[in-house]
């Protein structure tokens, strides 16, 4: 495994146990072709410049972001906790990253898109993978295009 998809894998890892005590199952990682089809309820987007080049995806089903709302004891799971919990694992993972892989790695703020919406697109990037997740019974997508 490269070690940008290692370090983002932990960095995620990383995130739901120290926030709620509890691992999330992470499954091998896949290289796809495309990510339309592996985007769920809520995406968070985090461009990437600098040192690499590309994307990073965090796309949760509603059940595990209402989940993860209870864990971190918020009881208002309207719209806008939930958009804003999905960006916020994603500012946080690319940011971990961003400890690990040096300050040349340039991240975005993150963009939450709701849902399929239009087709997403990728850079021209070779390799995207595409981690599966499991948390309390719901699924998560890491989905990493990155070159560099």
């Amino acid at each position: 495994m490269n070690k940008n998809l290692r370090v983002l894998i932990e960095g995620t890892q990383n995130y739901f146990k120290k926030l709620t005590g509890e691992s999330i199952t992470v499954d091998k990682p896949q290289l796809i072709r495309e990510i339309n089809q592996h985007i769920l309820d809520y995406t968070g987007v985090i461009g990437i410049s600098g040192s690499h080049q590309g994307s990073i995806f965090f796309s949760s089903t509603k059940g595990l972001l209402e989940e993860l709302l209870l864990a971190l004891k918020i009881t208002d799971d309207d719209e806008n906790q939930i958009m804003d919990l999905v960006g916020d694992v994603s500012n946080t993972i690319s940011g971990n990253a961003r400890c690990e892989l040096g300050a040349k790695f340039m991240v975005s703020p993150p963009v939450i898109i709701k849902g399929k919406g239009e087709e997403m697109k990728v850079s021209h990037i070779e390799e995207i993978y595409m981690i599966p997740l499991l948390w309390k019974g719901h699924k998560a997508h890491l989905i990493i295009s990155l070159e560099g």
